[in-house]
């Protein structure tokens, strides 16, 4: 057995004993089972089940060839059964993967076989440089998934027209506008789904795709369904958003109803195609679709005036043509700035349609620039962790990053601002450019100046009665899970829980009457949707001051319950 092999089993022995603040489950002597598993090849999902007396469980899966953990996760436990779902990537071990669940040293075993028929594709591009532009742009765009809250639009809505414009190719595509009118009052307003999506498919060969259709016409639909949303679908890209997202921009700027509004979709010259996805590469990133570029504009009277910074998420989907079975968490949707060169993560969720290409929705409150990535990050001071996976995948998707040694830190105390960054990137929120100082030690000059002002017009954030925000004062937990809620409900989270549940939670501590009345609802939260756990002794220790891998854990788990991230 080699020295690096057994300094992970020691690490995940101890850890198992107590994980680092988060996931503490005081030792006891209990029965842990785990369910035989059928083999199973690479890329395939299994599920490790079981039955503990514990009220969590830690869940290993090792490959047994490759000497390294695959997976590891802290499990419920719920009357008495645990149930975790886990994907192989492509590149796993043929041969035999080892299972370890439990607590401390009692923990069950179990193996399991992994066979290979043939060799997966490889990934675009190969090691060492940025993958090329997806191939030859399709006709088509690619079939709307059926899904019970959507509604096809008929498929002679759009008269569509091809032209040149400065030797690009465009797609013109004008909404009829009795026809889209008949399909809303007889289709859309009969429908019983609250939240309906109607799907208007654009088809058309180019390089820049424009869908024309009348402020009216997004208002009728909002009258017959105060709810919806509409998406285009069209060969370049897809986007979607709520139809009141719009009616509200348009209300702002006083618009018409007869004006025409025009969702733009394009993608760059191969010359600036290529500066970008050498951008990434310089930042160890590999491209894996074309950057598209999603506008929507108001024409008046001749003039186009650009509708951007919405109240609510707007989706912008690009496809990547050949998935190379990679683990999602290693891909990111990001925005790209092209006035200052720069990207930023955004969230982004995967999925995989019945054609093996993998759709990226791509969420931000606003339109741009949009490209897909893959990075892999990791740490060696997490490996065998509880926050290895949290960790990990934040700091391939960029929302986090490590120190030049190589190394996370996870113990290490975070400050306010530090957090204030994590927190304000986990929502896709770009940092500004301040303006008037909002805090007396908050100078325009730090780095943390536009991620905090940011953070302040979000609400997500507040100073203290003397006009400071105390960006170097180490962040506490009920701190934490303040920022935390306040997250959520900036990304549209609701929780209708009761006061007398959340008192029922907060009540299992022994330490409740320490929780600031401030932080009571969202510590309740925060616990209810297993964000954040009580720590050793049924304490919740409000006023202990959080570390790296306690920070990352939250805001990778907070991602998953907004559907940020997979």
């Amino acid at each position: 057995m080699n020295k690096k092999w057994l300094a992970l089993i020691i690490i995940a022995a101890i850890l198992w004993g107590n994980l680092a603040g988060v996931n503490s489950v005081q030792a006891a002597t209990a029965q842990v089972t785990v369910d035989s598993i059928a083999s199973v090849k690479p890329g395939q999902e299994i599920v490790i089940s079981g039955t503990a007396l514990y009220p969590e469980v830690v869940v290993k899966v090792i490959d047994n060839a490759k000497n390294v953990v695959e997976f590891i996760d802290t499990v419920q436990v719920t009357n008495g059964t645990y149930s975790v779902k886990f994907k192989l990537s492509f590149d796993a071990s043929a041969g035999k993967h080892h299972v370890v669940v439990g607590i401390g040293s009692n923990v069950a075993n179990q193996n399991f076989d992994v066979t290979i028929v043939s060799t997966p594709p490889g990934g675009p591009g190969g090691p060492g440089g940025p993958g090329p532009v997806p191939g030859p742009i399709v006709v088509v765009p690619t079939p709307t998934t059926s899904s019970p809250n959507k509604i096809n639009a008929p498929a002679d809505v759009a008269k569509i027209e091809q032209v040149t414009v400065d030797g690009k190719t465009v797609v013109k595509a004008q909404l009829d506008k009795k026809k889209l009118s008949d399909f809303i009052n007889k289709d859309v307003a009969a429908s019983p789904v609250e939240k309906q999506t109607v799907v208007v498919d654009v088809a058309g060969n180019g390089q820049q795709v424009e869908v024309s259709l009348t402020l009216g016409m997004f208002q009728s639909l909002k009258d017959k369904a105060s709810n919806a949303s509409i998406q285009f679908n069209t060969q370049v890209g897809q986007i979607s958003f709520p139809v009141q997202t719009l009616t509200e921009k348009a209300a702002e700027l006083n618009l018409k109803s007869d004006f025409t509004i025009k969702i733009i979709i394009s993608t760059p010259d191969e010359k600036t195609t290529q500066g970008i996805n050498d951008i990434f590469a310089k930042s160890g990133a590999q491209s894996l679709a074309a950057p598209v570029d999603f506008i929507i504009v108001a024409d008046l009277e001749g003039k186009d005036v650009e509708l951007n910074q919405f109240s609510s998420y707007t989706e912008h989907i690009l496809t990547i043509p050949q998935a190379s079975g990679d683990d999602f968490s290693h891909y990111s949707g990001v925005y790209f700035d092209p006035s200052t060169n720069q990207f930023y993560p955004l969230p982004t969720l995967f999925t995989t349609n019945s054609n093996g290409e993998v759709l990226s929705s791509i969420l931000r409150k606003g339109n741009s620039l949009y490209s897909v990535v893959k990075n892999v990050k990791t740490f060696s001071d997490v490996l065998g962790t509880y926050a290895q996976k949290p960790v990990e995948t934040l700091a391939s998707k960029f929302f986090i990053s490590g120190f030049p040694d190589g190394k996370f830190r996870p113990n290490q105390k975070v400050t306010r601002a530090e957090f204030t960054a994590m927190i304000s990137r986990a929502l896709g929120a770009l940092p500004e450019t301040p303006g008037n100082q909002t805090f007396k030690d908050v100078p325009k000059s730090s780095w943390y100046a536009g991620v905090v002002s940011t953070a302040v017009k979000a609400g997500l954030v507040s100073g203290y009665k003397d006009n400071t925000f105390r960006p170097d004062q180490q962040i506490t937990r009920q701190e934490m899970v303040v920022m935390m809620y306040n997250a959520m409900k900036h990304a549209g989270y609701v929780n209708s829980m009761a006061a007398s549940d959340k008192d029922q939670l907060l009540n299992s501590f022994v330490d409740r009457s320490s929780i600031a009345a401030w932080a009571k609802d969202a510590t309740a939260i925060a616990i209810q949707e297993k964000i954040v756990n009580g720590l050793e002794g049924n304490a919740f220790a409000p006023l202990k001051s959080a570390d790296r891998a306690q920070s990352a854990t939250i805001v990778y788990r907070m991602m998953q319950t907004l559907k940020f991230i997979n």
